[in-house]
């Protein structure tokens, strides 16, 4: 419950505040996941506004500033070292399978370097590195577009804007979304890898 006192206002909330809401432990909840918000407003003369009687479309406009329902990412801190190996998750780029064990190495400045993973050497070279920074507060991957990660013979891939992620220390997760162009094979889309520390 919250009222309001005029001004801009921040909708936030915190990892005990959620499992409290949901009545589970704060370890219950799942680092990475969406979780959604319905608020609703009352008004000082009684009537009631949320999601239900709304008109969905002021929900989408900007100008509206409405935020009867809106999410929060539950994160956490970014923590070096990273380096060690992982075994892969999901690899959309099809470059390793399930299972199988990939290495990852630090550099300086809270990055990440993947070019022991993309590309594979079996399938592929280096041609500069695949390096990711870390928000050190959220664990958020900053994936830079434009960098021509590896040469798969007959083609060289590279980023796209738009890519994004998690590097989660708490958990020993790294998942990210990566917007891959394939050459003359073009927009390959948005491709996730996810790896879990051994």
């Amino acid at each position: 419950e919250y009222t309001y006192s005029g001004g801009e206002q921040q909708l936030k909330v915190s990892a005990v505040e959620l499992a409290a809401g949901l009545g589970i432990p704060t370890t219950g909840l799942k680092t990475g996941s969406p979780y959604t918000f319905y608020n609703e407003l009352i008004l000082k003369d009684g009537r009631v506004f949320n999601p239900a009687n709304t008109n969905g479309a002021f929900q989408g406009i900007s100008n509206y500033n409405m935020a009867f329902t809106w999410q929060a990412v539950v994160v956490c801190p970014y923590v070096a070292p990273m380096a060690g190996t992982y075994t892969v998750i999901q690899d959309d780029w099809a470059d390793w399978a399930a299972g199988d064990t990939v290495k990852i190495t630090d550099v300086a400045g809270n990055k990440l370097d993947l070019s022991q993973v993309w590309p594979n050497t079996a399938y592929g070279s280096v041609v500069s590195p695949l390096q990711i920074s870390v928000d050190a507060a959220t664990g958020t991957a900053t994936i830079p577009a434009n960098i021509t990660f590896g040469n798969y013979g007959s083609y060289n891939a590279k980023t796209l804007s738009g890519s994004s992620g998690y590097v989660f220390s708490c958990t020993g997760v790294i998942t990210l979304v990566i917007h891959v162009d394939a050459g003359p094979f073009g927009d390959q889309g948005f491709l996730k890898l996810i790896l879990k520390k051994k």
